[in-house]
């Protein structure tokens, strides 16, 4: 036993844990596998087949991928938001920060990042209805998708040149 502790207070200094000159085995193994996981945390994620990813790399990888702008159609499916224009939608995470943007409903299109796609594609409302039950008027609910969501083509060059031109007719003078 005394042995054993030895080793792990030794392997702890090359580590360089701070531990107290009494601690048992128990609790010196447990601090050298928290901080052995925390290395692991920050050295590097596998992919198979390609080179190692730090944490930074893959969070700006998947912070891009998040930000892909994806062009859509947006019906609003909920009456209680019938009078609503559009909502803001926020989605956050430690690896790709806050991605916020207020989305029209029935905009004829609209380019809203993939993640922002993703939440809306879940989101769920609580509908009721009746049914009746051995003569017996009684209230059921179940959940029913909140948007109906219509995802388009990207623009071809032609509409985006067509889109520019429109827009900087619209742009008032400067001066």
């Amino acid at each position: 036993m005394n042995e054993e502790l030895n080793l792990l207070k030794e392997r702890a200094d090359r580590m360089g844990i701070s531990y107290h000159p009494s601690i048992g085995v128990t609790s010196l193994k447990g601090k050298i596998a928290e901080h052995m996981g925390e290395e692991e945390e920050k050295a590097v994620i596998v992919k198979p087949g390609k080179r190692k990813e730090t944490i930074p790399e893959r969070n700006q990888r998947l912070r891009k991928e998040a930000n892909v702008l994806v062009r859509i159609r947006l019906t609003n499916m909920n009456p209680a938001k019938k009078a609503w224009p559009g909502e803001i939608v926020s989605v956050s995470n430690s690896a790709i920060g806050c991605i916020k943007k207020f989305i029209p409903f029935n905009a004829d299109a609209y380019h809203i990042p993939q993640v922002l796609l993703s939440v809306l594609q879940e989101k769920m409302f609580q509908t009721f209805y009746t049914v009746t039950v051995a003569g017996q008027k009684v209230k059921r609910s179940k959940l029913t998708k909140e948007f109906a969501i219509e995802i388009l083509p990207f623009l071809t060059q032609d509409e985006m040149k067509e889109l520019a031109r429109k827009q900087a007719m619209n742009k008032p003078l400067e001066g």
